[in-house]
């Protein structure tokens, strides 16, 4: 029910993240993360998520794509909104996760 995709650094030739998705109703799931620290906040999580949503756009039927971020990872909520996910304010509310929604149509 969840497809996983591996980022992979060429120059390293090291698995350092992944990417992964599922579709809920008729809306596409997607997660993220960078595994090791030394390759964290150097863009590679924004360029693979970049990719992939491109990738979304051609092949799924969805209108959109959602992820649950904690409302501590300021970073990830950075990186989403610089990729043009906005959040969700009915489903997130005071809660200690947020959801945000990147329009594919």
């Amino acid at each position: 029910n969840r497809v996983d995709s591996l980022i992979f650094h060429k120059k390293d030739k090291k698995f350092i993240g992944a990417i992964h998705y599922k579709i809920k109703s008729n809306e596409l799931q997607m997660g993220k993360f960078i595994s090791y620290k030394k390759y964290r906040s150097k863009k590679y999580g924004f360029e693979a998520t970049k990719k992939w949503l491109e990738y979304a756009k051609n092949y799924f039927n969805s209108k959109n794509v959602f992820v649950i971020t904690s409302k501590n990872n300021i970073p990830n909520i950075k990186l989403n909104k610089k990729l043009g996910f906005q959040v969700d304010k009915k489903k997130s509310g005071k809660k200690l996760w947020i959801k945000m929604i990147y329009q594919l149509v």
